[in-house]
C-alpha cells in the first residue's frame, strides 16, 4: 500500500492512492519535462478529466492530499489556482462572482463589484 505524506484518515490514504495511480499512467516524467522546455502556456493532455474526476470540487484537507499527489508526479497545469478559483465560485452561486489571481483581467468581472 502506497502512504501519502499527508494522511489524515483512511479516506484519504486511499484517495492519495488513487491520485498517485492516476498521475503514474497520465504524468510520466517526460511531460513534466517537455512543458518545462516547450509551452508552459498549454494546458497538458489530461487536463480535461479533472472536472470529471472530482478533484475541482474538494474541500481543503482533500485538496491537500490531491495537490500533494500531482506535486509528486510534477502534474504540469494549473491545478491549484484552478481547484481555488472553482470552490470560491462554487460558493458564489447565488451573486455574480469572479476570481482574478493577479494583473488586471478578471473572467466574469462585469457582475462584479470592487471593494
Amino acid at each position: 500500500m502506497l502512504l501519502p505524506m499527508i494522511g489524515i484518515s483512511d479516506e484519504h490514504v486511499e484517495l492519495a492512492n488513487t491520485v498517485r495511480r492516476w498521475a503514474q499512467s497520465h504524468c510520466p516524467p517526460a511531460l513534466a519535462r517537455s512543458y518545462l522546455d516547450g509551452n508552459a502556456a498549454a494546458l497538458p493532455p489530461f487536463w480535461d478529466q479533472l472536472p470529471d474526476l472530482g478533484w475541482l470540487d474538494l474541500d481543503f484537507p482533500e485538496l491537500a492530499v490531491v495537490v500533494e499527489e500531482l506535486g509528486r508526479a510534477m502534474a504540469p497545469g494549473p491545478f491549484v489556482p484552478t481547484a481555488i478559483a472553482s470552490r470560491v465560485l462554487g460558493r458564489s452561486l447565488s451573486e455574480p462572482a469572479a476570481v482574478a489571481f493577479a494583473g488586471d483581467v478578471v473572467l466574469g468581472g462585469a457582475g462584479a463589484s470592487l471593494i
